[in-house]
């Protein structure tokens, strides 16, 4: 149990900060905004000639643009999002868009098969 040396006061306040409504001034936004730039990132690449090595595909990607998918584990849908990816640079003339996806955790070695 937690006892205040003022118990009345702190019950007060705890009562006007359950009741005051909480605002923020600006509404929660996800990723960068149109024309802004993600910072870098590094991470092993996980396929092709570049295979093991750092890179930063941010970097390398300069001002194309670009499609970043952040993943925690395969799915079904995110197969589904990544052949529309595959599909709209396929759209676009070579080299003038990047895509890529970047699986999340430090176990993925266990992905290494199925490319």
């Amino acid at each position: 149990m937690i006892r205040f040396a003022n118990a009345p006061a702190a019950a007060a306040i705890l009562t006007a900060a359950l009741i005051t409504p909480s605002t923020a001034k600006d509404p929660c936004v996800s990723g960068p905004g149109v024309g802004q730039r993600p910072g870098p990132y590094s991470f092993l690449v996980a396929s092709g000639p570049e295979r093991g090595q750092q890179t930063c595909y941010v970097c390398e990607t300069a001002d194309k643009p670009g499609i970043i998918v952040f993943a925690r584990s395969l799915s079904e849908p995110l197969g589904q999002l990544l052949s529309k990816c595959d599909g709209a640079l396929a759209e676009r003339p070579k080299d003038s868009m990047r895509a890529w996806m970047t699986i999340l955790g430090e176990k993925t070695v266990a992905l290494d098969g199925l490319g």
